[in-house]
């Protein structure tokens, strides 16, 4: 099994073929490691980026692709230099593409390639959902430190809403749940509207202003903020979007934008926000709730919430998944004296 190293945007869009076909029969993959959501964040991504796509031979289908990004921390003159799973630190799940029947070899073949490039000190494995990552760790045979999960909470759908609201909720969500959307589908100057390729921009305003409202004080919002329009917009493109809006007239209330994971699926949840004048409505949880009515009306079997362990997950149903996280660690000496000086500079600085 050969690897080859992807670097270039124009290189991965010809890709698209072979990762689609390995994507689309890949149980254990994820729509963050589709080729609609990377091409995305490939386009906007702050650090340098790479695809590993393992094959058995230069004129053969291509086996497996390992997506990864490069960063580095610490002291410039000696920083810390890290490969991170592709997606980070935007994708709520890390994940391989591969085929089940060549994924083995392929794995063996990444991490050979992995252990002969000297222009890494360690892997900063960030949400883990794919059990391939393990045999990928196993087979590198250096430290490798497990750090504090991340709740990821998911919906198993039933096949109604009626059924949902009976089964998956608490007495006093449903009732809730009722009283709110009585008053949105009662009062006329509430209605809930979808994205299209027409009203896309109008409505990816209404979700970034009600975002940035609730995380204007977090150090990674003016990032996210730069990269998320571009990165919807291609996501949109490629037909993995599902974005609505419910309005107060012409005044955006609340908000959901998820991605779809059609070939597994799992409807994901990635950012929502809500007018704080409308708590007393619950327009938040409103608005997840519509989005579980509609991920079950189109036939979705799972809905995942994503990142975090927040209350309101468990109150509408979210059962316990985490995703693992690992720091692997270089025993090279460039690798050792590079985080002593950056922890010498965190010392020094506290």
């Amino acid at each position: 099994m050969q690897v080859e190293i992807i670097d270039r945007l124009d290189a991965f869009e010809r890709l698209r073929p072979d990762w689609d076909r390995l994507y689309s029969g890949d149980a254990s993959t994820s729509v963050f490691t589709s080729w609609g959501w990377l091409q995305g964040w490939f386009a906007v991504c702050p650090n340098s980026w790479l695809v590993l796509a393992a094959r058995p031979g230069p004129d053969a289908h291509y086996a497996a692709f390992l997506p990864l990004s490069r960063r580095e921390r610490g002291a410039a003159i000696l920083p810390v230099r890290e490969l991170v799973p592709g997606g980070f630190p935007v994708a709520d799940h890390a994940s391989l593409v591969g085929d089940p029947k060549q994924v083995e070899p392929a794995l063996e073949a990444f991490a050979r390639h992995l252990l002969a490039d000297p222009n890494w000190d360690c892997l900063f494995l960030r949400e883990l959902d794919d059990p391939r990552w393990y045999g990928l760790l196993q087979r590198l045979d250096l430290p490798a430190e497990e750090l504090s999960p991340t709740p990821s909470p998911v919906i198993v759908l039933p096949t109604s809403w009626e059924e949902y609201l009976a089964k998956r909720i608490g007495r006093w969500a449903r009732r809730d749940l009722r009283r709110t959307f009585r008053v949105i589908d009662s009062a006329t100057n509430f209605s809930i509207s979808h994205a299209t390729a027409d009203t896309f921009e109008s409505h990816l305003e209404a979700l970034l202003s009600l975002w940035r409202r609730r995380w204007q004080n977090e150090p990674e919002t003016d990032e996210n903020l730069r990269c998320f329009p571009e990165l919807f917009r291609r996501c949109l493109e490629t037909e993995i979007l599902w974005l609505a809006v419910l309005w107060d007239d012409q005044r955006p209330v609340a908000s959901l934008l998820a991605v779809l994971d059609r070939p597994r699926g799992s409807f994901c949840a990635y950012i929502t926000g809500y007018h704080p004048d409308y708590a007393k409505l619950k327009a938040g949880k409103a608005m997840y709730a519509y989005a579980i009515r509609c991920a079950i009306e189109d036939g979705f079997s799972v809905f995942d919430f994503g990142r975090g362990g927040q209350e309101h997950k468990v109150l509408l149903g979210g059962e316990s998944r985490h995703n693992r996280n690992f720091m692997v660690r270089r025993r090279r000496l460039r690798a050792r004296t590079a985080r002593r000086v950056a922890s010498w500079r965190w010392r020094f600085r506290s």
